[in-house]
């Protein structure tokens, strides 16, 4: 075994982390995060807006646009 390592070498580790499960996991809490936000911003748009009606179109543009960028983001993590 050589007493020198070069500082370009990796160290050995006893596990292999992938990238594509680190992505995986950092998306679904981003998603958890966000499922979390729309939840109680809706709420507080319904609970105490003045005019909610107006709430029910807001959030579901809200909902649909943010589901289709995820749905865009989705299909590149694999």
């Amino acid at each position: 075994m050589n007493a020198y390592q070069s500082p370009l070498q990796a160290p050995h580790l006893p596990f292999a982390i992938d990238a594509s499960s680190v992505l995986t996991i950092l998306f679904f809490i981003i998603f958890v995060v966000w499922v979390v936000y729309t939840l109680v911003a809706a709420y507080h748009w319904f609970r105490y807006s003045h005019r909610s009606w107006l709430a029910v179109p807001a959030v579901t543009a809200y909902v649909f646009g943010s589901l289709i960028l995820i749905v865009y983001i989705a299909t590149g993590v694999n």
